[in-house]
């Protein structure tokens, strides 16, 4: 097979055996095509045409690669935005959290150092009573020997007359 056949027939086959010229051939290993001035310039508007079909999808193609790279670009941006908001509130938020615990862990210590203050305050006191406590009763009970010597001592001396 010549090459303008293997051209012809890979053409025809590419195109599904469909349009222009290369639709109407049908060739034959055995059969010598010969290709007149008319033929060639055919193939030639059909390869221009086809070739120009590429050309302009290709630069379709081209036209929306560069948007879509534009468009990944943007949404970059946008997420790269988007993550310092979301980083900066986070810090915001985290900073408040931190800020109020620091302040009940404060209160809770001020409370804390107050309640031991009472605590140690109503201890003294307790214990300054059990001693006032304590000294009463001794009291008490030198008063109360105190009063049943006398008692018995005034017995002793009634019954001592008595019995003269």
């Amino acid at each position: 097979m010549s090459r303008v056949q293997q051209k012809v027939t890979a053409l025809t086959r590419k195109r599904g055996g469909k349009s222009g010229i290369f639709s109407n051939m049908a060739l034959d290993e055995s059969e010598e095509v010969e290709l007149t001035k008319e033929d060639i310039k055919s193939i030639y508007a059909e390869l221009q045409a086809i070739s120009d079909k590429l050309r302009e999808e290709n630069h379709i193609l081209h036209e929306r690669e560069v948007k879509l790279k534009e468009r990944e670009r943007m949404l970059a941006i946008s997420q790269e935005s988007l993550q310092t908001v979301a980083d900066h509130q986070v810090k915001v938020k985290m900073a408040a959290l931190e800020e109020r615990l620091k302040s009940e862990l404060s209160q809770m210590d001020q409370a804390l150092k107050d309640k031991t203050k009472e605590n140690k305050r109503l201890k003294e006191n307790f214990e300054t009573i059990k001693q006032a406590n304590d000294v009463m009763k001794k009291e008490l009970l030198r008063n109360v020997h105190i009063t049943l010597y006398s008692k018995l001592t005034f017995k002793c001396i009634g019954n001592a007359t008595k019995g003269k």
